[in-house]
Protein backbone atom coordinates (compact mmCIF):
# COMPACT_ATOMS: atom_id res chain seq x y z
CA UNK A 1 0.00 0.00 0.00
CA UNK A 2 1.56 3.68 -0.59
CA UNK A 3 2.17 5.58 1.70
CA UNK A 4 -1.33 6.98 3.45
CA UNK A 5 -1.06 10.85 3.17
CA UNK A 6 -1.34 10.37 -1.18
CA UNK A 7 -4.14 7.80 -1.12
CA UNK A 8 -7.00 9.79 -2.98
CA UNK A 9 -10.73 10.36 -2.19
CA UNK A 10 -11.69 7.37 -4.58
CA UNK A 11 -9.19 4.95 -3.29
CA UNK A 12 -10.33 5.64 0.20
CA UNK A 13 -13.94 5.07 -1.10
CA UNK A 14 -12.91 1.83 -3.08
CA UNK A 15 -11.10 0.52 0.23
CA UNK A 16 -14.20 0.82 2.36
CA UNK A 17 -16.31 -0.93 -0.21
CA UNK A 18 -13.46 -3.29 -0.57
CA UNK A 19 -13.74 -3.92 3.40
CA UNK A 20 -17.77 -3.72 3.68
CA UNK A 21 -17.39 -7.03 0.69
CA UNK A 22 -14.78 -8.97 2.78
CA UNK A 23 -16.56 -10.13 5.55
CA UNK A 24 -13.45 -8.90 7.72
CA UNK A 25 -13.67 -7.20 10.98
CA UNK A 26 -12.41 -3.66 10.47
CA UNK A 27 -8.91 -4.74 12.98
CA UNK A 28 -7.70 -7.54 10.34
CA UNK A 29 -8.75 -5.84 7.13
CA UNK A 30 -6.68 -2.54 8.20
CA UNK A 31 -3.77 -5.49 9.12
CA UNK A 32 -3.89 -6.82 6.12
CA UNK A 33 -4.18 -3.38 3.55
CA UNK A 34 -0.83 -2.04 6.10
CA UNK A 35 -3.39 0.63 7.14
CA UNK A 36 -3.82 1.98 10.75
CA UNK A 37 -7.12 1.25 12.54
CA UNK A 38 -7.73 5.33 13.53
CA UNK A 39 -6.82 6.52 9.70
CA UNK A 40 -9.17 4.17 8.57
CA UNK A 41 -12.28 4.41 10.90
CA UNK A 42 -11.58 8.50 10.37
CA UNK A 43 -12.22 7.93 6.44
CA UNK A 44 -15.07 5.86 7.31
CA UNK A 45 -16.43 8.58 9.55
CA UNK A 46 -15.71 11.34 6.62
CA UNK A 47 -17.37 9.15 3.63
CA UNK A 48 -20.03 8.26 5.79
CA UNK A 49 -20.61 10.70 8.87
CA UNK A 50 -24.15 8.95 10.13
CA UNK A 51 -21.90 5.97 11.38
CA UNK A 52 -21.27 5.67 14.97
CA UNK A 53 -23.32 8.29 16.02
CA UNK A 54 -25.17 8.07 19.52
CA UNK A 55 -26.11 4.19 21.09
CA UNK A 56 -26.84 0.91 20.07
CA UNK A 57 -28.77 -1.42 21.81
CA UNK A 58 -26.60 -4.10 23.19
CA UNK A 59 -27.53 -7.50 23.36
CA UNK A 60 -26.66 -9.91 26.39
CA UNK A 61 -25.06 -13.66 25.98
CA UNK A 62 -25.78 -16.37 28.02
CA UNK A 63 -29.27 -16.34 28.04
CA UNK A 64 -29.26 -12.54 29.31
CA UNK A 65 -27.57 -13.88 32.60
CA UNK A 66 -26.31 -10.59 34.44
CA UNK A 67 -22.36 -10.81 35.09
CA UNK A 68 -20.09 -9.26 37.65
CA UNK A 69 -17.90 -7.48 35.46
CA UNK A 70 -18.48 -5.02 32.73
CA UNK A 71 -16.39 -3.68 29.66
CA UNK A 72 -16.28 -0.79 27.63
CA UNK A 73 -14.60 -0.62 24.59
CA UNK A 74 -14.24 3.01 22.29
CA UNK A 75 -13.73 2.88 18.88
CA UNK A 76 -10.19 3.85 19.10
CA UNK A 77 -9.15 0.59 20.91
CA UNK A 78 -9.44 1.91 24.60
CA UNK A 79 -10.88 -1.12 26.82
CA UNK A 80 -12.18 0.26 30.25
CA UNK A 81 -13.30 -2.98 32.67
CA UNK A 82 -15.38 -2.57 35.81
CA UNK A 83 -15.25 -5.67 37.85
CA UNK A 84 -18.44 -4.88 39.24
CA UNK A 85 -21.81 -3.06 37.51
CA UNK A 86 -21.03 1.20 37.45
CA UNK A 87 -23.69 3.25 37.91
CA UNK A 88 -25.87 4.10 34.38
CA UNK A 89 -24.91 7.86 35.16
CA UNK A 90 -21.40 7.31 35.41
CA UNK A 91 -21.07 5.25 32.25
CA UNK A 92 -23.41 8.24 30.60
CA UNK A 93 -20.45 10.85 31.44
CA UNK A 94 -17.87 8.61 30.42
CA UNK A 95 -19.49 8.72 26.95
CA UNK A 96 -19.55 12.49 26.74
Amino acid sequence: MQNVSEITLQERIELVERWQKSGKTVIQFCKEENISYPTFHYWRKKLNPSIEKGFVKLKTSAGGAVSDYCEVIFTNGIRLLFHQQPQIDFVKQLLE
